[in-house]
């Protein structure tokens, strides 16, 4: 039996369900894969959160986790893939080479007046990465002798980061310099339907695409003093006001 941390729960925690043939629910579920408590399908058909115990399943037990199902989220859409198109992709993104051709045709310049300094940053490369994936939905255990089907709500945000601290203007000005549309963050949730084998634990997972932009701060003062750093901005890749990635359904032996 695989060990877990225990937790008690708070009083109050509740679920909504309706059995139908097979348990179906809906839930709100915790985006940031922190310790909660799992949904629990019985031997015959009951579903309860396992009210006195939050498990925490390792993140290296992901290493032995199964895909079972892939969506791919693109302008806000969720398209079903098979596995080996998933793995295919996802493959090509880890190992691409950032392209240092089609870059950004201009230096982007943010100038200040008080005192007078001029900021610029020139793009050297670029590349579209899968980064940061995690778990986006509760645990369901099945501790059934059959296949257990619910649908489980998942959500998932992302927010950009600089490999280097830079201050206001240099931010403004690596905003303005990449090739690929700039965003803050970007974020998506939504519900679907997770089938669980017998005596297995499942989860929804998201790999969220990030855009990549490495190049040149510099800065320009007043005295004529210069001074350069090199930085590489990450952010998600958002299209129609949503992250694109894969979301997929994952199980493990409990």
């Amino acid at each position: 039996m695989n060990k877990f941390k225990r937790y008690t729960l708070s009083a109050g925690l509740a679920l909504s369900l309706a059995l139908t043939g097979f348990a179906t629910s809906s839930f709100a579920s915790s985006s940031n894969g922190d310790n909660d408590a799992p949904i629990v399908v019985n031997e015959g058909g009951s579903v309860d959160y396992d009210s006195t115990d939050l498990r925490n399943y390792d993140e290296g037990t992901e290493a032995d986790s199964e895909i079972l199902q892939v969506y791919k989220v693109t302008d806000g859409e969720l398209s079903p893939i098979s596995v080996s198109q998933y793995k295919a992709e996802v493959s090509a993104l880890d190992t691409s080479t950032p392209i240092s051709t089609i870059l950004s045709s201009f230096d982007s310049i943010v100038i200040q007046e008080t005192p007078y300094t001029v900021t610029r940053y020139k793009e050297s490369s670029k590349a579209k990465v899968r980064q940061g994936g995690k778990r986006v939905s509760r645990y369901l255990e099945n501790r059934t002798k059959s296949n257990t089907s619910l649908s489980l709500t998942w959500d998932i945000s992302k927010s950009h980061s600089y490999s280097v601290s830079l201050d206001a203007a240099e931010k403004r000005a690596v905003k303005g310099g990449v090739s690929y549309t700039w965003s803050d963050s970007a974020s998506r949730g939504g519900a679907a339907r997770l089938t669980v084998r017998p005596g297995r634990v499942g989860w929804w997972h998201f790999d969220p695409i990030m855009y990549k932009s490495s190049g040149t701060v510099s800065k320009t003062y007043y005295n004529g003093k210069k001074t350069s750093k090199k930085v590489t901005a990450t952010y998600p890749k958002k299209v129609s006001g949503v992250i694109d990635g894969y979301l997929v359904a994952k199980d493990r032996k409990m």
